[in-house]
């Protein structure tokens, strides 16, 4: 399935005409709720992304929110390099640009609020 990100207001983005929170798009075009708990918090970790790494996109499209608070750790940073994959970190209404405009193998990760 081809996944384009319609808009984004705090606290939602639109992918193919569905509402969600945050989410992981992987690679093949799924499209999962971020999960609850250590996950759902301002840092991205290595255990976040392994879902993400196992497609072998060449980028990580990560929105970080808003107001970009969001930030990935480096630990998780060093396992996307090891993996040779490019980790591209953009506030939110941005991040869905770019992934909407990069070509090829590519996922995201996405918070919708600060």
């Amino acid at each position: 399935m081809t996944v384009h990100f319609d808009s984004t207001r705090f606290g939602r983005v639109v992918i193919n005409g569905k509402e969600y929170g945050d989410v992981l798009v992987l690679v093949d075009g799924t499209v999962m709720k971020r999960r609850a708990g250590i996950f759902r918090s301002h840092r991205v970790n290595s255990e976040e992304i392994k879902p993400i790494l196992e497609g072998r996109p060449k980028n990580l499209i990560v929105g970080t929110g808003r107001w970009g608070l969001l930030r990935v750790t480096e630990e998780a940073l060093k396992l996307a390099s090891e993996h040779k994959v490019e980790v591209i970190e953009l506030r939110t209404p941005e991040a869905i640009k770019k992934f909407n405009a990069l070509p090829g193998k590519k996922a995201a990760l996405v918070h919708v609020m600060c």
